[in-house]
């Protein structure tokens, strides 16, 4: 009842859930102005410090507005909560609303600027906006995203972000497009041992013997170190234990062997 409540908040004046179930008690009673109250009231209350419990609660608002409020109240929030916290961060989470309430177009708008003010600080705001558009089938949307995001990021996060979204096409979107990313970071970047794990991995969940077994005799051939070399070696045999048969699990051994015998000479 509002009484607990009221009574609740000598005791936790800074629980963030506490306000936001008020905040929910009112909505029930179809208060929505007293929801909005609330709303301001813990913004005030709140400690300063609390920089999560506020997060939580400019959250609520913004949920409060966009499922109760008009374009105006909520567009007023959120630049006011954009003022108080993070500025990237607020985006995000309205990015998130609009998802979840199936507001696809104001989303994909919001991702403009969202990559457009802190894209070239944040290499994951293109991931996001990225694996939104594939999720949405705008499969040559989000080609176009990459390509900007490469155009406006530092070189030094290009390599990070490509993997990314390689991984979102095997993942969710086109398969080859993700393979021909892959191949091309590994054409500008071939040391790069990590990334051959990453790949491999994506293409076990493809369920294509062939195209990891290719994978497998690939990486093998390239200067690995001791340690590296008994990593993929044993990655392979665990991949034949499980989607091949006998004869192919002696044919890993075999070439573990052979490699082995290599190293011993040098």
């Amino acid at each position: 009842s509002i009484s607990v409540f009221e009574c609740l908040f000598g005791g936790y004046p800074d629980s963030s859930i506490l306000w936001i179930q008020y905040m929910s008690l009112q909505l029930q009673l179809s208060e929505f102005e007293k929801a909005r109250e609330i709303a301001e009231r813990a913004l005030k209350t709140i400690n300063f410090r609390e920089e999560q419990q506020k997060l939580n609660i400019w959250i609520a608002m913004l949920n409060l507005e966009n499922s109760f409020g008009d374009e105006e109240s909520l567009d007023s929030v959120f630049k006011r909560s954009c003022q108080y916290m993070d500025a990237y961060s607020m985006h995000q989470k309205l990015v998130a609303i609009y998802i979840a309430s199936q507001k696809y177009r104001k989303a994909e708008s919001l991702f403009g600027t969202l990559c457009k003010k802190f894209g070239a600080k944040h290499p994951n705001a293109w991931v996001s906006y990225g694996s939104f558009l594939i999720d949405r089938d705008n499969n040559e949307e989000a080609h176009s995203v990459l390509a900007k995001a490469l155009q406006i990021l530092p070189k030094r996060d290009h390599v990070d972000v490509v993997r990314k979204f390689a991984q979102l096409e095997f993942q969710k979107g086109d398969p080859e497009q993700g393979r021909s990313l892959f191949e091309g970071l590994l054409s500008d970047v071939p040391k790069r041992v990590d990334l051959w794990n990453v790949y491999i991995d994506q293409e076990i969940k493809t369920d294509d013997k062939k195209k990891v077994d290719g994978l497998f005799e690939r990486v093998i051939e390239k200067k690995l170190t001791k340690k590296q070399a008994k990593f993929f070696f044993a990655k392979w045999l665990d991949f034949e234990e499980q989607k091949g048969d006998e004869k192919s699990q002696d044919y890993v051994k075999a070439k573990a062997a052979e490699y082995a015998q290599k190293l011993s000479k040098k």
